[in-house]
């Protein structure tokens, strides 16, 4: 706010020098009011773009937990994916070889195959029961860009 005050009056005499003072006063007064406004508005707009401001910051934030959250749930995944895969992929070689075997009369080599399965079904079994007793996750990389979590190995 820019302005002037002026304490002109047309008729001669309406204002003595003796009351410049008390003037000067009231103008003074009236000039920090003004500056007062001005301050208050500019507080106003300052408050209007922080609080704008806490908002994005606020909704950034949100969404980097959501990414982090969608890493840590990619990670699981493809630490689930890769552990049980291992022994899935040997039982199920194991049953295809002891069909074979069964069919050409070889028992002693089936019954090697069905205990290769039954220790890859308690690989999964003890791989399961440590993801359900996860409670600190570290992840590793796995493959280029990819992580997964690290698991404690077996005994």
């Amino acid at each position: 706010f820019l302005g002037v005050l002026n304490f002109y009056h047309s008729a001669p005499g309406k204002y003595q020098p003796d009351m410049k003072p008390e003037l000067e006063v009231v103008s003074s007064y009236l000039a920090l009011a003004l500056e007062r406004l001005q301050l208050q508005a500019d507080l106003t707009a300052r408050h209007e773009a922080l609080a704008t401001a806490l908002a994005e910051l606020r909704r950034t934030q949100q969404e980097l937990i959501d990414k982090e959250r969608l890493a840590a749930v990619g990670e699981l995944v493809i630490t689930i994916n890769h552990e049980i895969n291992n022994p899935l992929t040997a039982i199920m070689g194991a049953a295809e070889l002891g069909k074979s075997m069964l069919s050409l009369g070889k028992s002693e080599r089936l019954t090697q195959h069905l205990d290769l399965i039954l220790e890859s079904a308690e690989r999964i079994q003890r791989i399961t029961e440590k993801i359900r007793a996860l409670k600190q996750a570290r992840a590793t990389t796995y493959v280029g860009e990819f992580n997964m979590l690290e698991l404690p190995r077996d005994s």
